[in-house]
């Protein structure tokens, strides 16, 4: 159970278009709602002010996102979190291989909360660290200050027929990186981008087990195995994901509908026809966005297994959905009994504007899409809905010593 209702969690300005420090915001406020109360702790002070704060203070647990701030804290030598006793959690948005440094903790008590069920058994695998690891979904931001009108009317006259808030990075930067690795590894790295681009449905992690034998390395052996994942996982990552976005989009543009982008990066494709650039935005922004579109495309950050806030958000704020596949939205759709989003094959995307036209040629069919994805995620996939598992997690799994 918990001792004192009390968190502590860690930020530092703002980092992805500030989407980390608004994680931490809804976090806090939601934690707030099931009767936790949390400080923060800005990373620009001292080890020695924490410490004084940690004696000060009993803590619960502390909690950071994406391993900000939370490598070489220590007091006299030593780790800060084992000498006051408190559970130290990293909330991964990414794959755990990008944050391996910090996944190697002296931390006794440490934990991951991950995005994909995928990457809590790699977590589990390779960081003998990590004393346990939790899938937890992201909540949606539903924007307080302006309630969604889920009216037919209201939808029907939706600004945008079709929004991607996402950006672009230039494949040539991209390859530059490829062709400066060493040429053994840059073969390995290219028969990856191959076999991955071919078989769409893989993860990175089995996508690098099956072509490691073409390479006489035997994917068994987990030193050589997370070697590569090390040297490999991150420019693949980034590849793909330029590569199928850029791919979608320009797919997606054949469409009747017109393709809204916010993010960074599209401009650098001077080609794009029937595409309209909005440039970046914030990420409290996405949900005002998102209120005045009937349907928001999304493309899954390979998370073959997991979540993305875009769909929560996306949903609370009253459009309908448009995804690649996840074994876990499929296995939410299913508990649901009813289509409350709609899926397109990474292996096809071709088939994206006929996808798309058939959505905007049913404006009742597709409110109805939205409507469901609307109920559906007020009682399941708001931040409240996130806290209250954190919560579980705490009061059932922790050790607090």
């Amino acid at each position: 159970m918990l001792h004192s209702n009390h968190a502590l969690i860690l930020r530092r300005g703002n980092i992805n278009y500030d989407s980390l420090t608004s994680f931490s915001a809804l976090l806090s406020k939601a934690l707030g709602s099931c009767g936790i109360e949390v400080d923060y702790w800005d990373l620009d002070r001292s080890n020695e002010k924490l410490d004084k704060r940690l004696s000060e203070v009993r803590y619960d647990f502390a909690l950071t996102f994406n391993s900000i701030g939370q490598h070489n804290y220590k007091v006299n030598g030593e780790n800060i979190w084992n000498k006051h006793r408190i559970p130290f959690f990293n909330y991964i948005v990414d794959h755990p291989q990008m944050h391996s440094i910090y996944l190697f903790s002296e931390c006794s008590n440490y934990y991951c909360l991950c995005l994909d069920r995928d990457h809590v058994d790699y977590a589990k695998r390779f960081y003998k660290d990590v004393k346990d690891a939790f899938f937890l979904p992201l909540g949606g931001s539903d924007s307080d200050e302006e309630k969604v009108d889920d009216s037919f009317e209201e939808f029907e006259h939706r600004e945008f027929d079709v929004v991607f808030t996402g950006s672009y990075v230039d494949r040539d930067e991209l390859d530059g990186k490829i062709l400066a690795l060493p040429e053994a590894v840059r073969n390995i790295e290219l028969a990856y981008l191959d076999h991955m681009l071919d078989n769409r449905t893989l993860s990175l992690e089995e996508g690098l087990t099956a072509i490691l034998p073409d390479f006489g390395i035997d994917p068994s052996d987990e030193k050589a195995y997370f070697g590569f994942a090390n040297a490999l996982f991150p420019i693949t990552n980034n590849y793909l994901r330029s590569y199928t976005r850029e791919e979608a989009v320009r797919f997606l543009a054949q469409s009747k509908g017109t393709i809204h982008l916010f993010g960074t990066g599209w401009d650098t494709l001077d080609d794009l026809e029937n595409v309209v650039l909005h440039g970046s935005c914030t990420y409290l922004e996405t949900a005002a966005i998102y209120k005045k579109s009937k349907i928001v495309f999304n493309v899954m950050p390979y998370f073959k297994n997991g979540a993305h806030d875009r769909i929560p958000t996306s949903m609370l704020a009253g459009a309908a959905v448009l995804t690649d596949d996840s074994k876990y939205y499929r296995d939410v759709c299913e508990k649901a009994g009813h289509e409350i989003m709609r899926f397109w094959n990474l292996s096809a995307p071709e088939a994206l504007p006929y996808i798309v036209d058939d959505m905007l040629s049913d404006p009742d069919k597709l409110y109805e899409i939205a409507q469901r994805g609307l109920h559906l995620a007020r009682g399941n996939m708001t931040w409240n809905r996130t806290a209250e598992k954190l919560v579980g997690i705490l009061e059932n799994r922790c050790d607090y010593g």
